[in-house]
């Protein structure tokens, strides 16, 4: 696919996903989906860091960041594609509900894009902050 179209697809599954549209979101995914949320350091106090493999992995992801995590701000600044990728940048504030903190974050997603599909995503945040907004 082209860049434009790589961009488009990241575009539309970020649509589905402050929508709140989780089934447009996973019919947007391959069957062998991969969601890499800040695997690493964080991954021990952040409730929903961590490799998720398949639909019900990234079911299991939302579901964790819903019981964890309270968003007040998510803002999308960019979308960019590449030959067999798309990039989408913005920033969070978000309300870490088991501790009452508030973190604020810039992000980038990474998406491989495969047939027009969503086959794997990498997300980065500021991983610190958010350590440190979950920890009591």
């Amino acid at each position: 696919m082209s860049a434009s179209s790589n961009a488009e697809v990241a575009k539309e599954f970020f649509d589905k996903f402050l929508a709140d549209d989780v089934d447009g979101m996973m019919a947007m995914q391959t069957d062998d989906i991969v969601w890499n949320i800040c695997p690493g350091a964080a991954e021990d106090v952040v409730p929903y860091y961590g490799v998720y493999r398949g639909r019900e992995g990234c079911l299991k992801c939302l579901s964790l960041y819903g019981e964890a995590a309270a968003p007040e701000v998510f803002e999308i600044t960019g979308h960019y594609g590449d030959a067999d990728k798309a990039f989408v940048t913005g920033h969070e504030k978000v309300l870490a509900k088991p501790t009452g903190k508030t973190f604020e974050s810039p992000f980038i997603f990474t998406l491989d894009i495969r047939d027009g599909k969503v086959a794997q995503m990498s997300a980065l945040f500021d991983s610190a902050a958010l350590k440190e907004a979950f920890t009591k």
